[in-house]
């Protein structure tokens, strides 16, 4: 899970436009990644995501004080992962979302 964790991190910075909410360290946080899309809502970004058929979710995550504070207005799209993913997982997440906001 930290492998994985680790992973999307590096991943998904090299895609201009998305805004990682919380720490950067894998180390500090646990097998979620949840972002933001410059011009795209987070249910946008997730509608794309399952037409692909890849499950996420979107919103405020029963955390909106926190998210609006972060400057997350309208929410985040949540990404995690168990020891059921691999790495390849990450790379098509990423593929999919670097095609669709550039």
């Amino acid at each position: 899970e930290e492998k994985l964790t680790e992973y999307m991190l590096e991943k998904i910075q090299e895609i201009k436009g998305v805004r990682i909410a919380g720490p950067l360290d894998y180390r500090k946080r646990s097998g979620i990644v949840s972002f933001a899309v410059e011009k795209f809502s987070p249910h946008e970004v997730a509608l794309l995501l399952s037409s692909r058929g890849i499950a996420v979710r979107s919103g405020y995550h029963c955390a909106q004080p926190l998210h609006e504070k972060l400057g997350f207005l309208e929410g985040t799209v949540r990404a995690s992962f168990y020891l059921y993913n691999l790495p390849w997982e990450i790379d098509e997440f990423c593929r999919i979302l670097k095609e669709f906001i550039t």
